[in-house]
């Protein structure tokens, strides 16, 4: 019933942490697709050994360098499932995660569904604080703020097909794909207020550089997304950086 997607490059130190994230999850219809993206270091072994052991664990690895977004969308070409969710190879699930969010969408006739998260240091250590989901993300809200954790995502692909993340792009692939898939459909996102999944802050995470990705909100959203005027995209713009810096703040704070 589910497909989980998973892009490794390099995560060594946490590829079996997530794997088992997985395994420990009450709702067991699922396959997992890792795709391998060149690692130079064991990520793609730990995940054999896994392969090897459950015939739900299917490994991929990645003739030439897809980046995130072109490993997802490979892993989604693949998928068999009904519904499709994504789980990065640093991350990790709550036990209830995929079970819990299943039946939210399937109760409630859900194309969409997003939950709250918690972040995750290299340690192991959670951070107390939540990242909360609304109740409901429409296109209109995207305009201000992406709330939505790639980690978190679930999507019925028999209403809105497979979807698939733009490629050429470092940072925010995932932001424009929310705001491409909601622009002209029916459907909206609905939040799920319990925290089921960990994003993992570690010193090589793509959105550790806050000015970079910043850069590339306003190069890669506004221009894929949002074809708006320069003060327009400045209004916006000031929305964005408000809720960065508050939200960094407030996990900055619980880390001191």
């Amino acid at each position: 019933m589910i497909s989980i997607i998973t892009a490794a490059y390099n995560c060594e130190k946490y590829i079996s942490q997530a794997i088992e994230s997985v395994l420990a999850q009450t709702f067991d219809d699922w396959e997992m697709i890792i795709v391998d993206d060149i690692s130079t270091d064991k990520t793609a072994e730990i995940a054999e050994v896994y392969s090897q052991k459950d015939a739900r664990i299917q490994l991929i690895k990645s003739e030439k360098k897809l980046y995130s977004a072109g490993a997802r969308n490979l892993a989604t070409d693949l998928a068999q499932g009904r519904f499709i969710t994504f789980l990065d190879a640093d991350d990790c699930w709550s036990p209830l995660k995929l079970s819990v969010q299943y039946n939210f969408m399937l109760n409630n006739d859900y194309a969409l569904s997003f939950t709250s998260y918690q972040t995750i240091d290299n340690q192991g250590f959670i951070h107390p604080h939540i990242i909360q989901a609304s109740s409901k993300v429409t296109y209109k809200n995207l305009k201000f703020f992406n709330p939505i954790g790639c980690l978190t995502v679930m999507y019925d692909q028999t209403k809105v097909g497979k979807l698939k993340f733009p490629t050429g792009y470092i940072f925010q692939e995932d932001y424009v794909l929310w705001a491409n898939t909601l622009r002209d459909s029916p459907y909206v996102f609905y939040g799920i207020s319990a925290p089921l999944a960990f994003y993992r802050l570690h010193p090589n995470n793509r959105s550790g550089n806050k000015w970079k990705v910043a850069l590339y909100h306003w190069k890669v959203v506004y221009k894929e997304c949002f074809h708006w005027n320069f003060f327009q995209k400045i209004y916006f713009f000031s929305f964005y950086i408000f809720a960065s810096l508050n939200k960094y703040y407030k996990l900055r704070t619980l880390n001191d």
